[in-house]
């Protein structure tokens, strides 16, 4: 699935966490399923590989949040398109009991989704 997007501003719980993230405000039909997904962002030319968690809240459109963290640091985006594919689901959404716990899983995650996208 394709969600193309503009990055607005988020709650600043991804960088909070050691991981920022791009959110995308975006229109989707049919949207994208939950869950934590290897995924390619486009922007600008260039494809940025990375981890997208799709649906923890809703959007004041009712769509599922988008939120994309991109393992190269390509600077601020706000405001600009993005693209972004998705392809193998790492994992569902689920809850987690602490900051450290969430962490943890986070770094799996992201290094399950970098394997995804290598292979």
């Amino acid at each position: 699935m394709v969600i193309r997007g503009t990055v607005v501003r988020g709650k600043g719980e991804g960088l909070r966490l050691g991981y920022p993230t791009a959110n995308l405000e975006y229109r989707s039909d049919p949207h994208p399923e939950p869950g934590v997904f290897a995924a390619r962002a486009f922007a600008d030319g260039k494809v940025l590989r990375g981890a997208a968690v799709i649906g923890m809240w809703r959007l004041g459109s009712g769509l599922p949040s988008v939120e994309v963290h991109l393992f190269e640091p390509v600077g601020d985006l706000y405001g600009r398109e993005l693209t972004v594919a998705l392809y193998n689901k790492v994992r569902g959404l689920q809850s987690f009991p602490g900051r450290e716990a969430l962490i943890a899983q986070i770094a799996k995650d992201v290094e399950r989704a970098n394997q995804e996208l290598e292979g």
